[in-house]
């Protein structure tokens, strides 16, 4: 990472730059210095005064994200990472002393109506002064494997959420909300999944099934069969006294339907394919129906929130995580209210409904380890 960071210390380089313009020694390399400092300055005032919807700490950039400077402002450093697919600036103050109760750095989020534009040496204390830091662990630990950690409540108390007696989690939110993020951090805490989805980009760690092309439908419904058989081993298993897989020490398994408002949709698919969109979805609906015991889950991803569309039963019988949607009607179906519906709701804070009820909660965006 060093060897695409720059570091540039602007107050040496005005004053150099100040020198050779008195002395109008150096002229060559004076100029050089001076136009080095109006590129620099043109680069990061154009990218904060841009029109963003937010600028949020993200950790360092790699080569795929964009360059990384580190720019020196009275010995306190400032990143911003420059990405040139999204166009979205990031700010994180790295100081050593700030740390929370993980002992990892807080995260400085900065929200839509920030100052347009500031002296760049107060920027870390502007934005202290008027935005609230949010700060995250960057590992988890869990000593429960069937509690998922999923983020935390508004009085900062870690929340979990325990998928041992349920076998369905809903993931609804439009585009934009967060909701891949999520989907990720729910995956990544399960042994063994599998993942169904028209964005295969979105979840670039795992393999997975690209069910845009209805090619690989029949991939899908191979999928489908191997945890339908994976079901049946388990249940063998079972014997007098054992009510459930974690009694045996077995892994929990997900089976991740990405976009399901497209693939579990019959009116989405042409008449050649419609039986055998049937099929996966009678298929799915078993996995639901005889999983809970089982430790097999089926996770549904969707943009759209009407559970009638998908054919799969009522998504309340399992756990909801909601976050923002287009109407009040879907808002109104998953959380009994229109607060999922509110347009000024920030990405990655969503809704949970499980058996203690309804809560409002912030999903973690970086969890590494």
């Amino acid at each position: 990472m060093e060897n695409f960071m720059k570091t540039l210390d602007l107050e040496k380089l005005v004053k150099l730059a100040w020198k050779f313009v008195v002395t109008k020694k150096y002229s060559f390399l004076g100029g050089a210095l001076a136009v080095v400092l109006v590129v620099a300055i043109i680069l990061v005032v154009a990218n904060w005064r841009a029109r963003r919807k937010d600028l949020r700490a993200s950790g360092f950039a790699d080569k795929e994200t964009g360059a990384l400077w580190a720019l020196r402002f009275y010995k306190d450093i400032y990143l911003l990472r420059f990405n040139r697919e999204t166009s979205v600036s990031s700010i994180r103050a790295k100081f050593p002393w700030l740390k929370d109760k993980f002992g990892q750095p807080f995260v400085i989020a900065v929200e839509r109506n920030w100052p347009r534009w500031f002296f760049i040496q107060s920027i870390f204390h502007i934005v202290a002064e008027r935005f609230p830091a949010k700060a995250f662990p960057q590992k988890m630990s869990n000593d429960n494997p069937w509690m998922l950690l999923i983020g935390q409540d508004g009085l900062k108390r870690q929340v979990s959420i325990d998928i041992s007696n349920i076998s369905l989690l809903y993931l609804c939110g439009e585009a934009g909300s967060g909701k891949t993020q999520c989907a990720n951090l729910v995956l990544k805490q399960f042994d063994q999944k599998f993942v169904i989805s028209t964005k295969p980009f979105d979840f670039p760690e795992l393999p997975v099934v690209d069910s845009s092309d209805s090619k690989n439908l029949d991939s899908i419904e191979e999928v489908l069969n191997e945890v339908a058989r994976e079901l049946e081993i388990r249940k063998s298993k079972l014997g007098e006294g054992i009510k459930h897989v974690k009694e045996l020490g077995l892994s929990k398994l997900v089976v991740c339907f990405d976009e399901a408002n497209i693939l579990l949709n019959v009116g989405y698919w042409d008449r050649e394919h419609k039986e055998q969109i049937l099929r996966i979805i009678s298929k799915t609906r078993a996995l639901i129906r005889q999983g809970r015991a089982y430790g097999i889950i089926v996770m549904i991803c969707t943009q759209k929130g009407r559970s009638d569309e998908l054919q799969l039963g009522s998504v309340k019988d399992g756990i909801l995580l909601v976050g923002r949607v287009d109407t009040k009607a879907i808002s109104t179906e998953l959380i009994d209210s229109e607060e999922a519906c509110d347009p000024t709701l920030k990405p990655g804070v969503f809704f949970l409904r499980d058996s203690f009820g309804i809560r409002k909660i912030q999903v973690y965006w970086d969890l590494r380890g």
